[in-house]
């Protein structure tokens, strides 16, 4: 009894959220091997355990929960077999991700979606869904003019879902130090700007490891025509990440802008280890390129008589680790499709295929050794 009172009495003390580059919300302290939230944001509403009070859904605490509030999850009652809505802006934290376990039931819909600015989730095990283990989203798209902010996704293991983590127009937001394994693609950003995607894990997807999308225009006048409006990709980092064993490691595609992929490990991907899609001004710097299948590729057609030609030459490749005898991997292939591209239509074209080309870059100053990340 006195250690439930003791609980019920820290619930208003302080949460911590350091929004940094590496610096991720800390956590309270433990009694009797049980952690306490802190949090002068608002109250703490406690899920599980054997406290006066404490709700016995995840879901129903979130209903209860004002913005700024926390939701702790204690793994005594765990696994949790709940598909959950975040609709306000909360702290929703488990005791511990490898016990604290929410587990979608293999059904079609996200195990955790979020809708509101201003969420962290962290120290979750997230698995068994066709589709997302997190899924940030408006309810609504298109029109694709809402934009959410400021989520933090941190320390969670997800597994066995379709994909780890998908944000839709999701701005200004830290994914760090998930671990992500068997899935079909792990971290997937799209029409998304200002993002962190650092520190994390990524094994045995089936297709991508990390993919950022963007939006490249056919023409202003098609966009305005159609009402084809979307926010672009731009300025996202993906730092300090390793992604093994996918299909893909990481992968731009449609017209990402200003992307920093820097320091990661790109280790024994089936097909590419990163692959740049009509992608412009990226930044590839001192990351490990290891037993990939193909190191790098890089895709890119003419849309009409649009010359998207250059994008190639203003990505930078520098001081990268290639794997292979002399630096022969860290040549950079570039496989240009000129298609004439004629609209029919909102979101229909009649594509003919001309003729493509080869080129080839090379990193500036491959790295002998590989770094220590």
């Amino acid at each position: 009894m006195l250690n439930n009172l003791i609980k019920k009495f820290l619930a208003a003390g302080i949460i911590v959220l350091f929004m940094g580059f590496s610096a991720i919300p800390s956590i309270g302290f433990q009694i009797d091997n049980k952690t306490i939230i802190l949090s002068n944001l608002g109250n703490t509403l406690y899920v599980g355990g054997s406290g006066p009070g404490n709700y016995s859904t995840i879901q129903s605490a979130i209903d209860d929960a004002n913005s700024g509030d926390t939701v702790f999850v204690y793994d005594d009652s765990s696994p949790y077999y709940e598909k959950l809505i975040i609709d306000k802006s909360i702290f929703l934290i488990g005791e511990n991700e490898d016990t604290t376990v929410i587990d979608g039931e293999g059904g079609n819909t996200p195990v955790i979606y979020v809708t509101s600015d201003n969420v962290t989730i962290g120290k979750f095990t997230i698995q068994n869904s066709i589709y997302d283990g997190i899924l940030i989203s408006q309810e609504d798209h298109p029109p694709w003019d809402n934009e959410i902010k400021n989520a933090v996704i941190y320390n969670n293991n997800i597994k066995k879902v379709g994909r780890g983590i998908f944000g839709i127009t999701l701005q200004n937001s830290i994914i760090n130090g998930n671990k992500i394994e068997d899935i079909n693609t792990g971290i997937e950003l799209g029409f998304s700007s200002d993002n962190n995607i650092s520190k994390n894990y990524i094994a045995n997807a089936k297709y991508r490891g990390i993919e950022i999308m963007g939006y490249l225009s056919i023409s202003k006048l098609y966009d305005k025509i159609y009402g084809q409006i979307y926010p672009p990709s731009k300025n996202n980092i993906i730092y300090r990440n390793t992604v093994e064993d996918n299909r893909w490691g990481i992968h731009l595609s449609g017209g990402c802008i200003n992307t920093k992929i820097h320091e990661n490990n790109i280790i024994n991907n089936h097909e590419i280890g990163v692959e740049l899609h009509l992608s412009k001004s990226t930044e590839i710097t001192r990351n490990n390129f290891i037993q990939n299948e193909n190191h790098n590729g890089y895709v890119h057609s003419f849309f009409t008589i649009i010359n998207k030609f250059s994008h190639y030459f203003t990505n930078l490749w520098d001081e990268n680790y290639w794997s292979g005898e002399d630096n022969e991997n860290s040549k950079i292939s570039g496989e240009f499709n000129f298609i004439l591209t004629i609209p029919q239509g909102p979101n229909e074209f009649l594509e003919i295929d001309l003729f493509n080309i080869t080129l080839f870059k090379r990193d500036r100053n491959p790295a002998s050794e590989p770094y220590d990340i």
